[in-house]
């Protein structure tokens, strides 16, 4: 079980940047009356997929560390905060995601950028305190 959820971490690491920066950046480039280069764009996709696999690198070592050390009845207080973590940050893409095939005004959308680039530093603190939350009850 200890392996299993630590390699769905893992696993969510690297499939979510292809998912969320890279296949979304292949379909609107297509839709382009003048695509991008892909050498033209590397660096922010290099970029962005290291931003959507941190939270779950993150919390795949948080996992593998609390798995550990703790009893086996506690597994339920370590794995609830990660798939809390799981479903914030997939309404998160998800949100994204929308905003950006249906945009009609053109623009970025700088709430939404700010929101994605802070989710490494936010979800593993929202992580931490649903941790604490579970072990007072």
């Amino acid at each position: 079980m200890k392996n299993r959820i630590v390699s769905l971490w893992w696993l969510c690491a690297a499939f979510f940047p292809l998912v969320v920066i890279w296949l979304p950046f292949y379909i609107i480039n297509a839709a382009r009356a003048n695509p991008l280069t892909f050498s033209d764009e590397l660096f922010p996709l290099i970029f962005g997929s290291l931003f959507a696999a941190a939270p779950f690198v993150i919390l795949a070592l948080w996992t593998k560390k609390k798995l550990a050390i703790s009893n086996p009845e506690n597994r339920r207080v370590i794995l609830i905060p990660g798939f809390v973590v799981l479903i914030l940050y997939s309404i998160l893409v998800i949100w994204i995601l929308f905003d950006t095939f249906t945009r009609k005004s053109g623009g970025a959308n700088i709430g939404s950028g700010v929101l994605l680039f802070t989710a490494p530093v936010i979800l593993p603190l929202i992580m931490v305190i649903t941790n604490q939350i579970l072990k007072k009850k």
